[in-house]
Formats: C-alpha cells, structure tokens, sequence
C-alpha cells in the first residue's frame, strides 16, 4: 500500500534486539510515546483483572518502558459490565468492576486515557451490549462512568502539536448510527483547530481494504451509517495521522483514503500474554509495534519490518 502523506508511519510486526527509542528526556514537545490496550474486559473472570494489575507492575518496574512511555490509553471495553448486578452494592469492589478497572490503571506511574466501549454501557451481566441503548439509558451510563473516572465520555488532550481525540463510539446507538450528532459537531470543531490528530476509539470502522473487521456487521462503523464522519476524515485526511481502535478481538491494521493508518488492537483480557501496541511519535514519523510476549518487558521489542508498497 502507499502513503501519500507527510507524516511517515512504520509498521513493525516481528523481532529485533536492542531497538532503542528517545527517552522522554530527549525528546522535544512532538516526540512522545504511548501503548494502546483494548478490550480488557475486567469482570468476575478474575484472570483479567490479575494480568492487569501483573501488567501495571511489570511496567512500573521496567526502567526502559518507565523512563520511555508518556501515558497508556485504552479504547475500550475495559469491563465486561459496569457491576456483576446492578442490585447489590455499588460501591463494593467486587461487584463494581469499573472501579476495579480504575484502581489497577491509577497505579501506573505515567498517566492513563480510557476511551468507552460498548461494554461501559453495560450495566451488569444482564444487559446485552450490542443491543439498542435509548438516549436515558446512554446519558445514565455516563453519568456513572463520569463519577467513577472523573473523565467525560469523550474529550481530547493535546501534546505539542498534536491534538488527542479519546472519542466515544457507542453514543449515538440512540440514534442507530456511532458517534452521534453532537459528538460530530464537536470532532468538526476539534479537528478545525488542530494541527494533527490522533483518534482513539471502540468500534473498528470500513477502510479501503478490508470491509469488515468484526464478525457482527453492526459493530463495524460504515459511511453508510456515519457519512458525516467519513467526510469528515477525508476532508482532513492530511490532519489526522493514525487512528486506534478495539471491539474486534484480533491485531489488524490498514489504510483509509490511501492516506490514514487504522490499527486495531487485539483483547487484552482474551489472551495469557501482555497484548498491546507501543507506538512513538517522532515528529514527522509514527512507529507502531506490537507486543507479542513478556519478552518485551526484557528490553526486547519483537516485531517484523512491513513496508507499504
């Protein structure tokens, strides 16, 4: 595939030995790192929650990635459900897995951005996630989701000039698209201002290669269902520099509009192993690598050199 853009993006899928970055101390204000996870589904499998909290303890003792990473984002389903029943204690750990999810990800010792999946809508384990939301029971969620994690259902961060966009997938099921209007309106505004941007967020959408990232249909975001977005995204494909997404349980990534890298990142709490992307920004370049084993954590970054042709 080819990129006709300025900012260069390195695909790195297999293994290498001593791949050194910048360190933070080194780098100016354009030059940052971060890892993505997805889909950690914190919930009564008690699994999830422990490899997330081994996960915060390998990374907050592992000098190399503690004096390189920035921040850590995750887009999404970071829980299974909001509480295991909605009818019992809300305040109990046990029970309220999104504060489970919260007290995990605040030990880290760099900051943590958490965009909302589909899951966050999900009251308890009652609920069906990929059905239809009424506009009450959206705004109920966040409302929820704002108490616990003191974050809006999606806002934005800035570093040096390059604009952030945690966005929120799933808010506009009431309106049987993904984004919703308002939410749009406040992308177009985003996007105005913005020098380069970065989205972050749940559902994976259709690119110019491969049509379907999901095994449901209606969890793929489609111009037919968003056209106001898509427009958006090709008006300002020279703006918006990569794009980081969850919901389909697998590692894919491809281009849209010949132009802008989608990655998608595969379910933390579905595998053993610690599975997420590093990606670093320097300036006019973007490195994506994909985790493949605790190996990573040695100071050893596995990844395979894939270039677009």
């Amino acid at each position: 595939m080819k990129i006709s853009r300025g900012i260069l993006i390195f695909v790195l899928l297999t293994s290498i030995v001593g791949c050194k970055s910048q360190l933070k101390k080194e780098r100016n204000n354009n030059q940052f790192k971060f890892l993505v996870l997805s889909d950690i589904h914190v919930s009564d499998n008690e699994s999830h929650e422990i490899r997330l909290n081994e996960l915060v303890e390998k990374f907050n003792t592992d000098k190399i990635l503690s004096n390189d990473v920035d921040f850590v984002t995750a887009t999404g389903d970071n829980v299974s459900y909001l509480y295991s029943n909605r009818d019992l204690n809300r305040d109990s750990l046990p029970n309220n897995k999104l504060r489970s999810y919260i007290n995990a990800m605040s030990s880290l010792n760099v900051p943590y951005h958490s965009c909302m999946g589909n899951h966050e809508y999900k009251i308890d384990k009652k609920r069906d996630a990929d059905g239809f939301f009424s506009e009450f029971e959206i705004l109920e969620m966040e409302k929820i989701w704002k108490k616990e994690t003191g974050l809006e259902p999606y806002y934005s961060i800035k570093k040096g000039d390059f604009n952030l966009l945690f966005l929120n997938s799933n808010r506009g099921r009431y309106q049987n698209n993904f984004f919703g209007t308002i939410q749009i309106n406040w992308i177009k505004n985003q996007i105005a201002e913005s020098k380069n941007v970065i989205m972050f967020y749940h559902h994976p959408m259709r690119t110019d290669n491969i049509e379907y990232w999901y095994k449901k249909r209606s969890g793929t975001i489609t111009k037919e269902i968003e056209p106001d977005f898509y427009d958006l995204l090709s008006q300002n494909n020279d703006k918006i520099k990569a794009i980081f997404v969850g919901h389909g349980h697998k590692w894919m990534h491809d281009i849209l509009f010949n132009s802008i890298m989608v990655y998608q990142t595969t379910s933390f709490g579905d595998n053993e192993e610690f599975m997420f992307y590093s990606v670093e920004v320097l300036n006019d370049v973007i490195k994506v690598t994909k985790s493949v084993n605790e190996s990573f954590f040695e100071g050893f970054t596995k990844f395979k050199n894939q270039e677009d042709e």
